[in-house]
């Protein structure tokens, strides 16, 4: 294929590029492809507005975050930036959900100022730190190692440092009873 005809095929596949990329917006805002051809050169242009989404999860009892998408595609590539703005939340964790020797979920990510409320929804547990950031002040639940609560107890902490924090219930550590809290 001669150079020419290289050009026209790759700027006309560049332009179809564009036009379908323009067509995957999941948001009411407006996208306008644009090409423009010069004589064998063919160049393609997307810009997109930004889009801005309220998410939520499952995981707990409210969860509430801002995410702003801008999109920008040109026939060589394409550039997304993504920002989150989270409120903070309070997630519950269950400890030992049905007897079992686990925490449900196991792993929780809650924005920066936001609690996590563990409920016992059997007895003989508790909730020891085994790792937390530089300036956590998360203990777990009172009383050490030795002390265990039964159902219906509740423990709550807001967690006001980033980081990842692991726990473990310290009667059921070596049976793998261990969660995460991830604050972002």
């Amino acid at each position: 294929m001669d150079e020419p005809s290289r050009r026209r095929v790759l700027g006309t596949a560049a332009t179809a590029l564009a036009a379908a990329l323009a067509g995957c917006s999941t948001s009411d805002e407006s996208t306008t492809p644009a090409a423009t051809t010069t004589g064998d050169r063919t160049s393609a242009t997307t810009a997109a507005a930004p889009t801005t989404t309220d998410a939520s999860t499952t995981t707990g009892e409210s969860t509430t975050a801002r995410e702003t998408t801008e999109t920008s595609t040109t026939s060589d590539q394409t550039t997304t930036k993504r920002t989150t703005t989270s409120t903070p939340t309070t997630e519950t964790v269950t400890v030992a959900p049905g007897g079992r020797l686990r925490f449900d979920p196991a792993r929780v990510t809650v924005p920066v100022g936001s609690t996590v409320e563990f409920r016992w929804d059997s007895g003989g547990h508790n909730v020891r730190v085994a790792a937390r950031p530089d300036g956590g002040d998360w203990d777990g639940t009172s009383g050490g190692d030795g002390t265990t609560y039964g159902v219906g107890h509740t423990h709550s902490h807001t967690f006001a440092v980033a980081g990842t924090y692991e726990y473990y219930c310290a009667p059921h550590r070596g049976a793998g009873m261990r969660g995460t809290v991830v604050v972002e």
